[in-house]
């Protein structure tokens, strides 16, 4: 077992050293034509680097209540988004490099949490773990809410519609799982709460409208279940009970 580990946090290691070289390499060498590549490379490491040290994590005695750790579970598919869109749709060369270079500030911070085994934003911010988590949630809900909103216009495309759902939609959704599901695990909230279930059955029903929206199925249905969704998210969400 003891081999098994240190065999998991050698492959941890390198991808992150590796994601590391990447990014640094594709920030002062981005007018290249392999940077395609080498992002690419990165886009596989980071999940390899992420998947490892979670497995490190009880092994070695942790918890994902230890801030540290909680900040590198935000921050790393934080990571993999950003290198996702600049890759993806980011042509100039000005803002690709300043989004590499945002990407290289966060990864520079999660190695230093890992290595100090303090988190650096939650001791500089002076917040909480629960009030940083907190804050992430409900960012990514009003981006997730903002998005939605403009989709629904008369003039937003298929095309447009698409655009959002692959940029901004995803990952705020990706985050609103992460950050939601980690704060009721941190306040020890149970399923039979009315306001976990109806902001739950919202989220879902929003999603599902988009899914219908993406697919050009039934556009009446879609627009209505999201619209109900986004209602339902915020109705609950607003009258949660103060504990």
């Amino acid at each position: 077992m003891t081999l098994l580990l240190d065999v998991v946090k050698l492959i941890h290691l390198l991808s992150v050293l590796g994601i590391l070289g990447l990014t640094m390499t594709s920030l002062f060498f981005c007018h290249r034509p392999n940077t395609p590549r080498r992002d690419k490379l990165t886009l596989i490491l980071l999940p390899l680097a992420f998947l490892t040290g979670l497995l490190l994590v009880y092994p070695r005695n942790y918890t994902f209540h230890t801030p540290w750790i909680m900040a590198a579970c935000m921050m790393v598919p934080a990571i993999f988004m950003l290198q996702y869109l600049q890759m993806r749709y980011v042509r100039g060369l000005v803002l690709k490099r300043f989004m590499l270079f945002l990407i290289l500030i966060l990864l520079l911070i999660v190695m230093q949490d890992a290595v100090t085994k303090q988190s650096f934003l939650l001791e500089h911010l002076h917040l909480s773990p629960h009030h940083f988590i907190k804050a992430l949630h409900i960012i990514s809900g009003a981006v997730f809410f903002i998005a939605s909103i403009y989709a629904l216009l008369p003039s937003s495309t298929a095309k447009r519609q698409q655009h959002l759902a692959v940029t901004i939609v995803m990952p705020a959704v990706c985050f609103q799982l992460l950050s939601g599901f980690t704060l009721f695990s941190l306040q020890h909230y149970t399923w039979s709460l009315l306001w976990v279930k109806g902001a739950l059955l919202g989220f879902v029903f929003a999603l599902l409208g988009w899914f219908l929206l993406l697919m050009q199925a039934k556009p009446r249905l879609a627009r209505g279940l999201v619209i109900i969704g986004l209602l339902a998210m915020v109705f609950f969400m607003a009258n949660k009970p103060a504990f």
